[in-house]
């Protein structure tokens, strides 16, 4: 079932073409996704039809909460766009690992934290555009002034934790 549930998702993700530039789609799609469960989404325009997206849940004690922790990664692609597959068990096409992959293992690991009453209003969603190319998504992302405690980058580049 969750297997089957993570490959359904990434596969929908991967099968938006988002390449540089281009994210808007891409990012309408999760704007609609975590509303539908839930979240309270926020664009940020960062370049005509290239929104940054942020989500949080509402404290259900306290309305002032702020998220302690910020989940992120970003939402454009390198082309050029190809469309997703599955072949010997394993997911292919562009974004799968980087990074459309990960933000789905993303939201998939909060609605069962969620499930298990995890405060779902310690956590926020932090998704950028333009990372492949000028990194404008997450200049333009420093303006909302978040400062969490923690922040979660979903990013494949190196495939090693690092600690600030």
């Amino acid at each position: 079932m969750e297997q089957t549930k993570i490959i359904e998702l990434t596969r929908a993700m991967i099968d938006i073409e988002s390449i540089t530039g281009n994210e808007s789609e891409f990012v309408h799609f999760l704007e609609t996704y975590l509303q539908h469960r839930g979240w309270t989404t926020h664009l940020q325009q960062v370049a005509p039809q290239r929104p940054n997206l942020y989500a949080t849940k509402p404290s259900l004690t306290n309305p002032e909460q702020r998220p302690r922790i910020i989940i992120n990664s970003h939402t454009d692609t390198v082309p050029p766009f190809i469309e997703s597959s599955v072949r010997d068990g394993c997911i292919y096409g562009r974004g799968a690992c980087d990074t459309k992959g990960i933000i789905a293992g993303q939201l998939l690991a909060l609605e069962r934290l969620e499930e298990e009453g995890f405060d779902m209003a310690d956590v926020a969603l932090l998704y950028v555009v333009g990372e492949e190319v000028s990194h404008d998504g997450m200049i333009a992302a420093n303006k909302l002034e978040i400062n969490p405690e923690f922040l979660i980058v979903g990013e494949p580049t190196y495939v090693c934790v690092l600690l600030v």
